[in-house]
């Protein structure tokens, strides 16, 4: 259960949020949190398919960048449950001694 100042907390961060787009997308209307708009019934549904739709193309985004393009997608099996694995290393070069 969260406390009352964590929900605070998130909301000062979503309207911090909130302002920054509007500031950024320079429109006449004011973007709000979903929950505090009237809205339609069908209006929830086209929220989540907008939303949905940010997600998957962030996700594929994300795989782009790591090498994962859309041909490489494209040429995974969907018959079968595919997972992806990944393995990161660092290593540390000494350059220079300055002193």
């Amino acid at each position: 259960m969260t406390s009352s100042y964590e929900n605070l907390a998130f909301q000062r961060k979503v309207n911090d949020a909130l302002t920054a787009v509007e500031r950024i997308l320079a429109i006449e209307k004011k973007p709000l949190i979903a929950g505090e708009v009237e809205h339609t019934y069908g209006a929830k549904y086209e929220l989540v398919n907008s939303v949905s739709n940010v997600a998957i193309i962030a996700y594929m985004n994300a795989l782009e960048k790591i090498g994962l393009d859309a041909d490489v997608l494209i040429a995974i099996d969907d018959s079968t449950p595919t997972t992806l694995c990944f393995d990161a290393s660092t290593t540390c070069k000494f350059l220079e001694k300055k002193v």
